[in-house]
């Protein structure tokens, strides 16, 4: 009987552990792969103690692996980086659930060479 309680709370510190380390929002996803531009809105909120938070909403081309195109829109908390590269996770139904900023030569060769095309147009 103490040996049976000791292995569950031994697979139940195991799955704590895991569960902090993990971000659920990037597991199972695909990746994008974006430059950032201008954010195309703002959104501000007060909330009740008077404070202000800004919502900042992107809307930029984004590139898969193999180089193919789609139209993504995403917000953040702050401000991106102007010209920064991202590495959007995204749902199955398009949503994006977070970003990494990346380095140019992160990014896969096929999307590299969209990116580099759509700058310069």
């Amino acid at each position: 009987m103490k040996k049976r309680m000791a292995v569950i709370a031994m697979c139940l510190l195991i799955v704590s552990i895991m569960s902090a380390c993990i971000d659920i929002n990037r597991m199972w996803k695909s990746n994008l792969y974006v430059q950032i531009t201008e954010p195309v809105r703002v959104e501000e909120t007060q909330v009740d103690s008077g404070e202000v938070h800004k919502r900042y909403w992107y809307e930029v081309p984004a590139y898969d692996e193999d180089g193919e195109q789609s139209l993504t829109s995403f917000s953040a908390i702050r401000e991106l980086r102007e010209g920064g590269y991202l590495m959007l996770y995204v749902k199955s139904d398009g949503g994006v659930t977070s970003y990494d900023e990346v380095q140019w030569e992160a990014i896969p060769q096929r999307a590299r060479e969209q990116l580099q095309r759509a700058d310069n147009q």
